[in-house]
């Protein structure tokens, strides 16, 4: 009799968090535990989780609350976060959203927002993406992300959702040889932009995991062109191999973490050569193969193997500059990626006197900026430019004026806006396509 009313009792709270649309696991003091925590970013790239990218995550926290949220699996980070790494904190608690009904409950918005650490497990990006758009823990993410400055991080699928561009497959995920032999393959057609997470450190950029280990270099450089070409914006991509992970400051500074002994812990950081006066691909076309040449210097790629001190870098503010990596040219020949041995020259965005006036319309510094942004206007097109236009990270524009100037500098007022990643466009009077350049406002 004693074991069926246990039985009971173990259904009946079964059936109850079920119908709640969530289940939590906490460990520590359930009490909020205010921290004077720190800003960062975490991007961790699937398999076995890194303790040293995780302990640098962990200490952000200062001895507050650790949220972990998913949406399969249950506890498997608590005992990690709180007593095997030596990190103090106040408390870890894992949450699992079953549905949209779980991602609008109050309790679960209310644990995301008291969080100084939030970390995103692996998973499902598409299940992420479908249950938490337009939800309280939406919403909640953002508070942590953008008001409360908060550290926030992920892992495999709950990276993948960080960055302002992100692939959400509808079936199956899309292999690098199907993406080379046609960008817009029906598993590739979700590489969205739209208001999700989007941190500001990673405007114009998409994300990538398991990078070496599935050979997804060839659908990174696909979504890269897409973005380019669709969305009309200077793409970046960030990729991680398995027990990699990619720790950021808040000024942009980006340290790799690996496993001395593992000679594929490796993260890349790959951009547009700028340096080229047109870097848009060749082909990019539906059940077209991808060409996307450039003199074979299409692509420029900063790779590092990351270490257990994290002590090779690289500037996610400025894309220019990196330490202990290698620099590589990618380019795709009618849908076969090759990767060579490069160089690190890039467009400067340090001073007016190092723009290669030859290569672009314009362009903006000093990068992060702080009150004044210099905009080294050095060529006119055909009827010059018509408006100048500032949207912040979600699209939003912010701040625009009209244009009535040839070459030189624009100083423009920026000292209002908040911290974080803008996009700033230069608009032709002949209605061409907008020219347009990302920076960081401190």
């Amino acid at each position: 009799m004693k074991e069926n009313i246990i039985l009971l009792l173990l259904l009946f709270c079964s059936i109850w968090m079920q119908a709640q649309g969530y289940q939590s696991w906490l460990t520590g003091n359930s009490n909020d535990f205010e921290a004077d925590h720190e800003q960062g970013l975490v991007l961790a790239g699937g398999g076995t989780d890194n303790d040293y990218a995780m302990q640098w995550m962990l200490e952000n926290a200062k001895g507050g609350d650790v949220v972990i949220l998913r949406t399969t699996g249950s506890d498997g980070y608590n005992s990690y976060f709180f007593s095997e790494l030596g990190v103090t904190l106040n408390s870890v608690e894992s949450i699992r959203i079953d549905n949209r009904e779980g991602a609008n409950n109050d309790y679960v918005a209310q644990r995301i927002r008291a969080a100084e650490v939030l970390f995103i497990a692996g998973g499902d990006q598409t299940t992420y993406y479908d249950n938490w758009i337009n939800t309280k823990v939406h919403e909640a993410i953002l508070y942590v992300m953008n008001e409360k400055n908060a550290c926030i991080g992920g892992t495999s699928a709950g990276m993948a959702v960080l960055s302002e561009f992100f692939y959400v497959p509808s079936g199956s995920s899309l292999v690098s040889a199907e993406a080379l032999a046609n960008p817009y393959h029906p598993n590739s057609i979700n590489v969205r932009s739209v208001p999700f997470i989007s941190h500001p450190l990673l405007g114009n950029t998409i994300t990538d995991t398991h990078f070496d280990n599935r050979t997804r270099a060839g659908r990174t450089v696909s979504f890269l062109a897409r973005m380019a070409k669709d969305s009309n914006v200077n793409p970046r991509g960030i990729a991680c191999n398995e027990r990699t992970a990619v720790c950021v400051t808040a000024d942009g500074n980006a340290r790799v973490f690996g496993i001395n002994s593992n000679p594929n812990t490796f993260a890349y950081f790959i951009q547009t050569n700028c340096n080229l006066p047109e870097s848009l691909p060749e082909n990019c076309e539906p059940d077209e193969k991808l060409h996307w040449v450039k003199e074979n210097e299409a692509l420029k790629v900063y790779r590092i193997k990351g270490d257990q001190t994290g002590s090779n870098t690289f500037n996610i503010s400025s894309w220019l500059n990196g330490e202990g990596g290698e620099w590589y040219h990618w380019y795709v020949n009618n849908g076969e990626l090759i990767q060579e041995a490069g160089n690190g020259e890039l467009c400067s965005t340090s001073s007016a006197e190092d723009i290669k006036q030859d290569k672009k319309d314009f362009q903006i510094y000093p990068i992060p900026g702080d009150s004044i942004l210099k905009v080294a206007v050095h060529y006119t097109p055909p009827g010059g430019f018509h408006k100048l236009i500032i949207s912040d990270s979600k699209g939003a524009q912010v701040k625009s004026m009209n244009i009535e100037h040839g070459t030189g500098i624009l100083n423009i007022d920026i000292s209002k806006l908040k911290p974080g990643v803008y996009t700033l466009c230069m608009q032709r009077s002949n209605s061409g396509k907008p020219g347009c350049q990302t920076f960081l406002k401190m």
